[in-house]
């Protein structure tokens, strides 16, 4: 049995979580939050569906396949956590464990080989309309590093859409720096968010905050020793000069190899 699932059962009620529910007289119910095995799959999809159609700007999510969505639940190929209303999905988060698969984004950020396995992907996450506003995707975010942070992987890493702003705000909040921006998807702009809990980010100041749509500037910027370092003024994004303590060459920093990751 590995160690994730050792600390994390199946269906057994993880936390329970107080929030008002929208259209309903901001009523407040309690969500059950429990770790998804495969049987949710079909949920899964369908709630993905349903929040896809309301997009906006369909390019700032890439939609999981079923197949892709059943790997999740393989032993040791990652975890799904989930909100339940009485028996209804409402949010999940789902973490990929890529090991030597060629979506690893440690592969684009230069990871040695042997470190590959180290890495969790923070894969996908959906929040339905109704119980949105209640920070749910942030704090199941925070639960499923918190379950991630097993002593044979200490790094974490995700994609995330530069107009995805709820997102940004939700990996610079849980610690995560840009480390690169690259293109995924046929030609769809990501940023590689990325963390190593091993390492300490020492940075220089003053940062440079650039615009969120000034993508030429910042790739500039990351490919020359920069992180994205936190959210700037105006809806823009401060970068930093930055290395690490206890490593010769801090991922990001090195040459990227091109690698098709999985979602975004």
């Amino acid at each position: 049995m590995s160690l994730i699932k050792k600390r994390f059962d199946f269906e057994k009620t993880v936390t329970q979580w107080r929030i008002h529910k929208r259209n309903e007289r901001n009523r407040e119910i309690c969500l059950q939050v429990i770790r998804l095995d495969q049987k949710w799959s079909l949920k899964i999809l369908k709630i993905q569906e349903q929040a896809v159609k309301i997009l906006e700007d369909r390019n700032i999510f890439q939609p999981d396949s079923a197949e892709f969505i059943r790997s999740w639940f393989r032993e040791n190929h990652g975890f799904v956590i989930g909100a339940i209303d009485g028996n209804k999905l409402v949010a999940y988060f789902a973490v990929f464990f890529p090991g030597n698969d060629p979506g690893n984004l440690g592969i684009d950020l230069g990871v040695g080989t042997a470190d590959l396995k180290k890495i969790a992907q923070l894969e996908s996450a959906v929040v339905i309309p109704a119980y949105r506003g209640n920070g749910l995707g942030l704090k199941l975010m925070r639960l499923a590093m918190k379950y991630s942070n097993v002593p044979d992987r200490c790094m974490t890493a995700a994609l995330c859409s530069p107009a995805n702003l709820q997102s940004l705000r939700a990996m610079f909040a849980c610690g995560l720096k840009i480390r690169a921006l690259v293109d995924k998807f046929s030609g769809k702009q990501r940023y590689i968010f990325f963390r190593d809990k091993r390492e300490k980010l020492l940075t220089e100041r003053p940062g440079v905050v650039l615009s969120s749509i000034n993508l030429t500037e910042q790739k500039k910027l990351l490919a020359s020793g920069y992180c994205g370092f936190k959210p700037g003024n105006a809806g823009g994004i401060e970068f930093r000069k930055f290395r690490t303590s206890g490593k010769k060459e801090a991922p990001g920093t090195g040459r990227n190899r091109a690698a098709e990751p999985r979602r975004t």
